[in-house]
Order: C-alpha cells, then sequence, then structure tokens
C-alpha cells in the first residue's frame, strides 16, 4: 500500500520532478563553471598580487637606499627594514616560479602581507622566460646591495654602487613586472568573458523555466512574504524585549535606524536613530578614551586587520560613564560595549555593538572582593596569632587599641590653624609607624597592609600647602578597618589565654626571642643577615615602660638593619662577618635605666644626611656647611627624613627615629648617639627613675 502511494505521488509531479532535477543540473552546471573559472581567475588575481608585492617591495628598496643616502636618523631601522625588503623580493621570486605561500617578514607600509600561487610561473615556458629574465635582471641589484647591507651601512660608496644598481635594474624589472601583470590580466579577462556566456545561456534557460513556473513562485513569493513579515514582526518582538542594547555603526559611525528598546535607557536618550555614536560619548567618557574609540572603530573597518586580535585593545570594553536617565537626571553607570563585525559579500558592512549596563554586577564584584579581602585578612591574622606567643599578642592588642584610640581623638581634635592641622598630621604619622612596625615585628602582615594605606593617605594630607578639617575624613575608613582588626585580635587573645593557661616565661628571654625573630625577618627582606646580642644584666624593665621601650627597640633595630649593616659583598670586602651584629644590652642604675642599641655596620654617612636634608628643606646647604657631626647627627630625628632611596615596609618614611625621639621625650629622657664610619651606630637611651615611678 505504502509503494502505490509512493508511485502515485512520483506519477503525479513526475514532470515537475523532472524539471527540478534539470533546473538543479543547470544551476549546478553553472555553479561549478563559476567556480571553476573562479578558481582560474583566482590564480592569475594571486600572480597579479604577487608582481604588485614585488613592484612595492622594490619602491620600498629603492625609498629605503634614498633614505639613507640622507642619513636620516633612525638608520638602524633601515637597515632591518631594507634586509627584509631583499628577503621577501628573494622569497617572492621562489613563490612565483614555483608556487606556494610566502608571508612577508617586514611589509610594505608597515603592513604584513601573504603571497599564494597556485599556478607559477614554471609551468609554462613563457613564463620561465619571464621569471628567468627577472632574475638576471635581480641578480646584480640584490649583489650590490646585499654588499651594502654587510657593512651595516657604514659604506657610503658601497650605497651608491646600491642605488646605481637599483637604478639600472629598476626600469627593467618594472616593465618585466607589468607585462607579467598585463598577461594574467588578459587571462582573466579572457576567463571572465567566458564565464559571461556561461552566466548568459544560464539564464536565458533560467528565464523560460521561469516562465514555467511563474505561478509556482508567485505562490512562493506570497508565502515568503507571509514568513518574512513574521520574522520582521519577532525581530520587533526581540528588539523590543532584549535586555541589553544593540545597535548597528555604519562608517561614519553613525547609528542605524533599528536598536534595542533597552538603548534608550541604557544611553539615556529618545530617538537615536542616525545620531552619531562619538557624539553620545563625548558628555559620557574623557576626550582621550573617545578619540581612542574612534581609532578603534575605524581599525575595525579596515581588511588588513584582524577582529580577535582587536578584543583586547576595546577602550569601552568596561568604562564608568555618567550618563542621563529617560528623566534627563545625571546618574553613573558601569557599562559595557562590545563590537562585532557585520560581513556582507565577504566585505565589512556595518559594526555591531552590544552595550551592557554591568553598574550592579561591578558593584557586586566590588563587595565580594570586599568581603574576600576582609576574610583573607582575618584569615592571616588568625594564622599569625595561633602561632605567635599569646602575651605578645595581648600586649600588641592593648597597644594597638591605646593608638588608634588616640588618632581617633586627634582626628576628632577640632584644630583650625595651620600649624595645629599640620602637627595633627605629624602625630597620625608617628602613631600610625608606630603602630605598623610593632605589627611588622609579630608578621601581623594584614594589619600591616591597612596601616601603610593610612600612611599613604596621611602622606598625602602632609604635602598639602592648605589643610582644612574635612581633609581629614578620608582617614575614616582605614581607621575604622584598623579598629576592626585590633578588636579581632584582642578577642582572639582572650580566647586563647581563656582556653589556656597565659605562658609566665622569664619576661627578658621572651623579649629577646621576640627581637631577634624581628631583626632576622627585616634583614631577610632587605637581603641581608644579622645576628641579635641581648643582654639584660639583671634587668627587669618596669611595667610602665614596657611598651615604650619596645617601640624604641623596634624602631632601633629597623634602623640599623636597614641604614646600619651592609650586606654580605660588602661586608666581606671590609673584612667583616658576613653577618651584621646588633647588640642590645639594659643597665640599672640608681637614678636611671639604660637602653643601649649597637650596631657593627658603616656608621652614620653625615653627607648623605645633609643632603636629604637640603633636598626637603629642612636646611640650606650654606647653613648646614658650617655644622660638626653632633648638630648633622641632629638631623636624622626630623620628622620625613630619611637616607632610604625608595620608601618600602622597613624604611623611607623617614618617621623611625622620630618615633624614637618622641617615646624618650615622653619618658622625659635623654638620647645620645655615636658614630665611627665603617665600624658601628650606637644608640644609648637614658630613662629617669621617676619616669616609672
Amino acid at each position: 500500500m505504502q509503494g502505490k502511494i509512493t508511485f502515485s505521488i512520483f506519477a503525479r509531479y513526475r514532470n515537475l520532478i523532472v524539471s527540478v532535477a534539470i533546473l538543479v543540473l543547470l544551476i549546478f552546471s553553472v555553479l561549478f563553471s563559476n567556480f571553476f573559472i573562479g578558481r582560474e581567475i583566482e590564480k592569475q588575481t594571486q600572480m597579479v598580487d604577487a608582481s604588485g608585492y614585488l613592484r612595492d617591495e622594490m619602491q620600498s628598496m629603492m625609498l629605503g637606499l634614498f633614505n639613507l643616502k640622507t642619513y636620516i636618523s633612525n638608520m638602524n631601522a633601515q637597515i632591518t627594514l631594507l634586509k627584509g625588503n631583499v628577503n621577501n623580493f628573494n622569497r617572492l621570486l621562489d613563490v612565483m616560479e614555483h608556487g606556494g605561500t610566502m608571508d612577508s617578514e617586514v611589509g610594505y607600509g608597515g603592513l604584513r602581507y601573504r603571497a599564494v600561487i597556485t599556478r607559477p610561473l614554471s609551468n609554462t615556458a613563457h613564463g620561465r622566460n619571464q621569471i628567468g629574465a627577472l632574475r638576471q635582471q635581480w641578480k646584480n641589484y640584490e649583489q650590490e646591495t646585499s654588499a651594502y647591507l654587510q657593512t651595516g651601512g657604514s659604506d657610503a660608496q658601497q650605497l651608491n654602487f646600491a642605488l646605481e644598481s637599483g637604478i639600472q635594474s629598476y626600469s627593467a624589472m618594472y616593465l618585466n613586472l607589468n607585462e607579467i601583470t598585463e598577461q594574467a590580466l588578459q587571462k582573466s579577462e579572457r576567463w571572465n568573458s567566458i564565464l559571461k556566456y556561461i552566466q548568459l545561456i544560464g539564464i536565458m534557460i533560467l528565464v523560460a523555466y521561469f516562465i514555467v513556473f511563474i505561478f509556482y513562485f508567485i505562490r512562493q513569493l506570497i508565502q515568503a512574504d507571509d514568513q518574512a513579515k513574521m520574522a520582521e514582526q519577532g525581530n520587533h518582538d526581540i528588539m523590543r524585549t532584549v535586555d541589553i542594547g544593540l545597535f548597528l555603526l555604519d562608517r561614519e559611525m553613525n547609528i542605524g535606524h533599528q536598536y534595542s528598546a533597552k538603548l534608550e535607557n541604557i544611553i539615556g536618550r529618545r530617538q537615536l536613530q542616525g545620531l552619531n555614536f562619538v557624539d553620545l560619548l563625548v558628555d559620557m567618557i574623557s576626550a582621550e578614551r573617545v578619540a581612542a574609540t574612534r581609532v578603534f572603530v575605524e581599525q575595525l573597518y579596515s581588511e588588513w586587520v584582524i577582529e580577535q586580535l582587536l578584543g583586547s585593545l576595546n577602550p569601552l570594553k568596561k568604562i564608568s560613564a555618567k550618563v542621563s536617565d529617560l528623566n534627563g537626571n545625571k546618574v553613573h553607570k558601569v557599562l559595557s560595549f562590545r563590537f562585532s563585525r557585520v560581513m556582507r559579500d565577504e566585505q565589512i558592512f556595518q559594526i555591531l555593538v552590544n552595550v551592557a549596563d554591568i553598574t550592579e554586577a561591578v558593584e557586586m564584584e566590588k563587595e565580594l572582593q570586599a568581603e574576600q579581602a576582609h576574610s583573607e585578612r582575618h584569615l592571616g591574622m588568625i594564622s599569625t596569632i595561633l602561632n605567635t606567643d599569646v602575651g605578645l599578642i595581648a600586649d600588641f592588642a592593648h597597644s594597638a587599641s591605646t593608638k588608634l584610640d588616640m588618632i581617633n581623638a586627634t582626628l576628632k581634635s577640632p584644630e583650625r590653624s595651620a600649624e595645629a592641622l599640620q602637627e595633627k598630621v605629624r602625630l597620625i604619622y608617628r602613631e600610625a609607624h608606630s603602630l605598623k612596625g610593632e605589627a611588622s615585628a609579630l608578621g601581623l602582615h594584614s594589619f600591616v597592609a591597612v596601616v601603610s594605606e593610612l600612611e599613604s593617605n596621611v602622606k598625602l594630607l602632609s604635602n598639602k600647602h592648605q589643610l582644612g578639617g574635612n581633609d581629614f575624613l578620608g582617614l575614616a575608613m582605614e581607621l575604622e578597618q584598623l579598629m576592626e582588626l585590633s578588636q579581632v585580635i584582642r578577642q582572639l587573645s582572650q580566647k586563647i589565654v581563656g582556653a589556656q593557661s597565659l605562658p609566665s616565661p622569664d619576661n627578658t628571654a621572651l623579649n629577646e626571642r621576640y627581637y631577634r625573630a624581628f631583626a632576622e625577618k627585616i634583614a631577610e627582606r632587605n637581603g641581608k643577615s644579622v645576628t641579635v646580642n641581648w643582654e639584660d644584666n639583671g634587668v627587669t624593665v618596669p611595667a610602665p615602660l614596657q611598651e615604650s621601650l619596645r617601640e624604641i627597640v623596634i624602631q632601633l633595630i629597623r634602623n640599623a638593619i636597614v641604614h646600619g649593616i651592609e650586606t654580605a659583598d660588602v661586608r666581606r670586602s671590609r673584612r667583616k662577618f658576613e653577618a651584621g651584629n646588633i647588640e642590645i644590652s639594659l643597665q640599672q642604675a640608681a637614678q636611671h635605666l639604660q637602653l643601649t642599641v649597637k650596631d657593627d655596620g658603616h656608621g652614620l654617612d653625615y653627607e648623605a644626611i645633609k643632603q636629604k636634608a637640603i633636598a626637603h628643606q629642612v636646611v640650606t646647604a650654606a647653613e648646614v656647611q658650617t655644622w660638626d657631626k653632633a648638630k648633622i647627627t641632629a638631623l636624622i630625628f626630623h620628622p620625613g627624613l630619611s637616607t632610604a632611596q625608595h620608601a618600602a615596609e622597613d624604611a623611607g618614611e623617614g618617621r623611625g627615629m622620630d618615633i624614637v625621639k618622641d617615646r624618650v621625650n615622653r619618658l622625659r629622657g635623654k638620647l645620645k648617639v655615636r658614630s665611627a664610619e665603617q665600624q658601628f651606630t650606637q644608640f644609648t637611651v637614658l630613662i629617669p627613675q621617676d619616669a616609672w615611678l
């Protein structure tokens, strides 16, 4: 039964099926002819292109030789380009003779090209004669030019030989290449004529078939119109409901007549069709980015540029812009533009632009990053705290809380005069730097990072000529983070102490391990090696002095390693041990407590101190020339003065010695400095007994 139905259908539409089969065969024949002739034309076009490349290389070589003759400034670049031209010319000759593909090393006009020959000249006797003549004409020119290039561009006489040879060979080679081009064009024209005849015959047959199938086609057209209307309606629905901005850009960067409805909401303007895209961007982004966008779109329309390579150069990939909403109110948005080529007939027809409002996504990403950074800081703090003596952590938590409260109180103080505001900056800077030193000593790097941000912002304030109370508002964020971290440290230390009994080792030994570990960390960061010798002479530091002395010792150890102790190579050259030595000693006298910190480094660099003081306008060159060493030594305690070349975690801010001086003054103590060139630097702090009684 199924076979009968199939046969009945075939019998009913037999003529139509046969006619369609013939039509398909005819179309296939025409297409095959087009393909075959197109391939032949393409082969001739390849030869025309290759000939053109050779002419371009010849012109580039002649121009390069003339430029070298005039002694241009970029001679090395011209020599490199000329070598590339010679190499490209030889390779092109080989490709034209034997066939194949060649990518240029140095492109004409600064661009690369690809030569493809699938029908080489060696296929015919005439072609072999042509390429042989061309090689003969090129031979002497190449020899003279290569000889000149081997001199590296230094032989002017050889350059003249190369120019003369080029002038003699240029016309003959040019005519020979023109002949090759002309023959290829003539062959292309012949194939084009054949193609036209084939197409004409095919059209005549197709017209005959059109008469037969006219009613069928009319019916198909009606159906196609209905489908087109449905497609247009579907496209309209898509453009109306799609959640991103879509539009087309022409070569003049004008917006097409069709675009998605969402685009008006994103851009904040209605009736966008026909408007210039650059004009829209002017009020949204900087002039530099607008100019970069214009160049980027022009490159997208360039046939020579690969689209995939331009993706990373998109200046509008992610931009922060101020745009208007549909009510005219200015709002801040983060927009992302993507550009894609729209091809038509293998030509770049237009550019499709996809724009999305990613403001919410960016804000969410920032929040996630902040949360991640927050979590990482806490994890880092927890790891450090768990691996550090709980007593030291508890002391640091108390010290940090005290200093942060002091900074907070300083921020809230209502100073108005310029001098008071500058002193406010110095006090915050000093306390922050001291806090960073203590955190660094314990390896609390997350804490150090936040304090460093606070220091950077305070430094910006210190460089301002006119300060106001509102300038300090920006420090609140870092201060809040530090207070939060300090609270975390305090809570963790309390929990640890609650979970286990607080260790009670000898206080001096505890300090000794603490300072030795701190010194080793700083030495490692600075590429040095150091040992710490601690002598307490049986002295127990009174509780009221412990925090201040710890700050003083931390800053003096840091100063000794960064500024005093030499590198291993320098110490070997001076016949010292590779590892520097820092001696810390405590002595108790009847009326005072004496702290001594001594290193066996290269001593104070008085000339460097003077130059830094002059550069920071602390003193004039004339004033400092009459100063003795004691007076120059006092400069190291000036706020912001450091002999370090670059600011880093351990030095460069000029605050370490300022902290030492401040802490000694708070204790009503005295500070003495002794130094000998290439031998030692010694700081002695004398603290009177009434400072802790």
